[in-house]
């Protein structure tokens, strides 16, 4: 349990009434989870059919190496691209592994857990997605609860699913200001295919670069003491991954044509 600081509909990951991924988040407890637990190994499957993930201002910097991060919504907050189309996610194996050379970013390594509201009540829980198949009643390697007692995976659930909550507050404190402050404006897609053409995917929304660096010295003084300045050049960075990304989608299709039937 947490104080409220946000809505779990504004956990930026929010696919109609449900935040992205999360299918039946109950409250882990006894009563929904007493014989459950979790099955380990590795299987990412569950991100197959997303190409879109938040971004946490605390992840720029590891998430830039791989992903392009542009912002959606308003207020504003970060996402990274996973795939150019619909439904298509090219960091994850149809064997439900994650590439070894890209981050897994932290919205997907909470999954499944969350903090969320509850009927009638103002706090924030930690949840569970009940539908969620590295959940099982049977066989468990990671007990939730021993008899009625919670055990370490249930704690330390609470403390990432915590930190995670921080992390969105003060992300979305800061995508606020950076609107505030004009500084968002759509941006086009551009991705070097293979044959060394420059080509456009659309649009997103991304910093302004031209309009950050005339901003006045004063507000630039303060961007580089509250230490944003290098989430700035890391979001404007990353747009080069843009070209990164559409060779690893060639790469995907090539194989997939290739591959015998």
């Amino acid at each position: 349990m947490a104080d409220k600081d946000s809505p779990a509909a504004n956990d930026s990951g929010q696919t109609g009434s449900m935040p992205l991924l999360y299918k039946d988040p109950k409250p882990l407890n006894a009563d929904n989870f007493g014989k459950s637990g979790l099955k380990t190994g590795t299987d990412f499957r569950f991100t197959a059919n997303i190409n879109t993930v938040p971004c946490m201002i605390s992840e720029f910097q590891h998430a830039q190496k791989t992903f392009p991060i542009f912002f959606v919504g308003d207020p504003p907050m970060p996402v990274v691209a996973m795939g150019f189309a619909a439904g298509e996610n090219l960091f994850v194996s149809p064997e439900g592994l994650w590439a070894e050379d890209a981050y897994v970013p932290n919205y997907i390594r909470r999954y499944p857990f969350i903090l969320a509201e509850v009927p009638n009540d103002e706090r924030l829980y930690l949840c569970a997605d009940a539908k969620a198949d590295m959940i099982v009643e049977k066989g468990a390697d990671l007990p939730f609860f021993n008899e009625d007692k919670q055990t370490d995976v249930v704690t330390r659930a609470l403390d990432f699913c915590r930190a995670f909550q921080e992390d969105f507050v003060n992300t979305r404190a800061l995508c606020t200001e950076i609107r505030n402050l004009n500084l968002l404006r759509p941006a086009e897609v551009l991705y070097v295919n293979q044959a060394g053409q420059q080509q456009s995917g659309g649009q997103v929304v991304s910093i302004d670069f031209e309009k950050f660096n005339a901003l006045p010295d004063s507000t630039f003084l303060d961007f580089r003491k509250r230490g944003i300045l290098p989430l700035i050049y890391f979001q404007v960075t990353s747009q080069q991954n843009w070209s990164r990304l559409h060779f690893r989608r060639e790469r995907r299709l090539g194989a997939a044509i290739r591959k015998p039937s």
